[in-house]
This record gives C-alpha cells, structure tokens and sequence, in this order.
C-alpha cells in the first residue's frame, strides 16, 4: 500500500509539474538605416505546451517604421526662406505567425533557437506638402510574407512559470513591397529602393500565471 501511494505521489507531482501554456508580449527593434537607423515589431503570442526540447509559437504582430525629408531654398535678404517643402512616407504591417522553438536547458535558464513564418497585409502612406500651399497624400497596400530565425536566451523565474528572454533576430520583412508602389505627386525626392531585410534585438516577458509546484525558495 505505502508502495503504491509513493508511485501515485510521484506521478501526481510530475504531472503538475508540467509546464502550462504560455503568454507572451515582446519588442523589436530592427537596426535599417532607409528609417534613420530602427523600425520596430510588437508582438503578443503563446506557447501551446512544451515537448521536450520543442515548442509549438503562435503570435500576432504589428510593425511599424517611417521617413521624413524636409528641403528648403536658400534664405531671402529678408531672412525669410522661400520655399519650404516636407515629405514623410510610412508604413504599417499585420501579421500572423507561428513556428517552433527549440530549446536546451541550463540552470537558470534556457538557450533558444526559433524560425518562424509570418503571412499578412502591410500598408504604406506618403505625405507632402509645401509652402505654395500644395499637398498630397497617397496609400498603397500589399500582401506580405516573411520568415524570420532567433536566437537567444531566457530567465527562468525559480518560484513562477515566467520567463525573459532577450534574443538576436534575422528579418526577412521587406516594406519595400509597400513603400515602392506609392505613387505621390510633387515629390521630387521621392524613394523608391526599400529594402528592408534586417538584425535586430528583441525583449520577450511570458507568464503561465501559476506558480511552480516545486519552486526553489
């Protein structure tokens, strides 16, 4: 009897042990100099279960980056400039994803590894306007498609199923397939080469909300 109650602790215990869903908000922020150095990712997202060494990542995420321009003659004898002008183009993507994050333990935490295939809609805005009273503003809008690759490592927290992670990550987000179609009058310095595959550096914080059944005091 005393046997058997041991084995039935020992798989009771296991078994809350088990690591629960997880949820999960991050940032990134992609070093592209076509954006005056960064253009940034949010996501929120959730870890099904793990299996051993594997799991499954599903997430939605929003990306944002823009540029501005601003030219102007030289200044009259008055001191006054004669002609003003300001450009600003824009974009804006919504994307799902999902992967699967490969994982090896350490002690405090956990080395990581995760490519993941994002697919949604990116819109691009531009914007002009001038001191002779001219201004436009244009929209185009696109299908996307990208994968991405991290790398990284994550906090494990001792008492609570939380986790930060600080990863390395590869892009292959380009909103050029937005940003080159805009079709903007009177702008004479307009761009039109995006291309906007890059490395950046993203902040992960996940939470299960539940403690551990075993946790290190």
């Amino acid at each position: 009897m005393l046997l058997f109650l041991n084995v039935l602790l020992a798989h009771s215990l296991k078994a809350q042990d088990k690591i629960p869903t997880s949820f999960y908000a991050e940032v990134t922020g992609f070093y592209e100099d076509q954006f005056d150095g960064l253009y940034l990712q949010f996501d929120l997202g959730t870890e099904l279960f793990r299996y051993k060494w594997i799991a499954p990542d599903l997430s939605v995420n929003l990306l944002y980056g823009s540029v501005s321009d601003e030219n102007f003659d030289d200044r009259n004898r008055d001191g006054e400039i004669d002609f003003r002008s300001f450009d600003s183009q824009s974009f804006v993507a919504w994307n799902a994803a999902f992967g699967a994050k490969f994982i090896i333990d350490d002690d405090t935490g956990q080395f990581i590894i995760l490519p993941k295939y994002h697919f949604g809609k990116q819109e691009a805005t531009g914007e002009y306007s001038n001191t002779d009273g001219i201004a436009s503003k244009t929209r185009a809008f696109t299908s996307n498609s990208h994968w991405s690759l991290s790398a990284g490592y994550e906090f494990l927290h001792p008492k609570y199923y939380n986790k930060f992670g600080v990863y390395l990550r590869y892009t292959r987000f380009n909103a050029g397939k937005s940003l080159n179609h805009l079709n903007p009058e009177n702008q004479v310095y307009h761009r039109t080469n995006f291309n906007t595959p890059a490395i950046g550096i993203t902040l992960r914080f996940s939470t299960s909300f539940s403690k551990k059944v075993r946790a290190s005091y």
